[in-house]
């Protein structure tokens, strides 16, 4: 299902210097399997999910997903992808906010409110749903990161 293949990924000179964040990863990732990086600050983690995102492309190697360009991939299909940090107005309820997603993901209008429910209940965030952002907790603000990219049930 995504298959790095000697990927490197070295970023413009800054300051005089060019920065390597990835130097010839290669991974394979079957469908159904779920896999964790770990690792030290400035390891290339994020470096790796921006490029099976589709973000940027890498320096060296190939990245595919299904067989395809990730940015193909994600055009045709989406993926599920919690950014860091997840950034939304503290003003909007749980409940809003994750419906908002779900429509940005394109959950059909007809099924929002009932995915939105579901993914509520699973996460733990269904007593939640009325409460601002703002007042979230740590661990509840991580669950609604969690909510939305489960949202719209992607392969990826």
């Amino acid at each position: 299902m995504i298959e790095l293949s000697h990927v490197s990924k070295t970023y413009a000179p800054r300051f005089g210097r060019s920065a390597r964040a990835l130097d010839d990863v290669s991974l394979r990732v079957g469908a159904g399997e779920v896999v964790g990086l770990s690792g030290p600050a400035d390891a290339g983690k994020s470096t790796l999910l921006s490029l099976v995102a589709g973000h940027e492309p890498p320096t060296s190697g190939s990245v595919r997903i299904d067989g395809i360009e990730p940015r193909q991939f994600v055009e045709r299909e989406g993926v599920a992808y919690l950014p860091n940090p997840l950034a939304l107005p503290g003003r909007w309820r749980v409940a809003d906010a994750l419906t908002r997603l779900a429509l940005l993901s394109g959950v059909r209008a007809e099924y929002t409110r009932q995915r939105v429910d579901a993914v509520m209940r699973e996460l733990g965030l269904y007593d939640d749903r009325r409460s601002r952002l703002k007042a979230l907790s740590h661990d509840a603000y991580v669950r609604l990161g969690l909510a939305q990219a489960i949202l719209a049930d992607r392969r990826v």
